[in-house]
């Protein structure tokens, strides 16, 4: 997908997702955030059906308003609700789709060890592990990643990347984030996690 077709997708949903609250308001409108932001209002699964495989028929009109149109990162998932909960769905790749179950075992070593997370469970659909977690962003929270934390200050040549972050976080008032990022290490070493962006 080129540039020209994430933008086009993106303006279909208006920039809505489920991460931030940002979004894009079409000059001489009348629309709300409040009326429809996916945090608060229903949103369509014709998105995220076609990332899971299923193959619109010709004649299918498609609803591009939903939250799967900014989702990230290259595992197959789409947002679904369930009992009036936000919940990403997420696959698994090769033969084992074994990304799924890794969630459900970093969970239960997090839960053991007493380090803050988002609970996952595990669904099946026709036969495929599938993980799912409530969103954690609410809507006056968004999630702000490392890598934007880190592009707040130039990085000194002396500073490797993870004291470089730290010091961006601490000039950043980020509370606890020495302690936060030894839990998350010690984490990644024990369930030798080496995806951490």
């Amino acid at each position: 997908m080129d540039m020209l077709q994430r933008t086009e997708l993106l303006s279909k949903c208006y920039g809505l997702s489920l991460s931030d609250q940002y979004w894009i308001c079409p000059l001489d409108s009348n629309l709300k955030w409040t009326d429809i932001n996916f945090f608060e209002n229903t949103f369509s699964g014709d998105v995220g059906d076609i990332l899971f495989g299923h193959e619109p028929s010709d004649d299918e009109q498609i609803n591009l308003m939903s939250p799967d149109n900014t989702s990230d990162g290259w595992l197959q998932k789409k947002w679904v609700v369930s009992d009036g909960i936000r919940l990403l769905m997420k696959g698994g790749s090769g033969p084992y789709q074994q990304e799924s179950l890794n969630e459900l075992i970093a969970c239960a070593v997090m839960k053991r060890l007493n380090i803050s997370h988002v609970p996952y469970t595990l669904t099946f659909r026709e036969r495929l592990p599938y993980s799912l977690c409530e969103t954690f962003i609410t809507p006056e929270t968004e999630l702000v990643p490392a890598w934007r934390v880190v592009q707040s200050l130039t990085r000194d040549k002396r500073d490797s990347a993870l004291s470089h972050f730290l010091r961006c976080s601490e000039i950043l008032n980020i509370p606890d984030i020495v302690a936060s990022t030894e839990k998350m290490l010690v984490l990644d070493y024990i369930i030798a996690n080496t995806d951490r962006h």
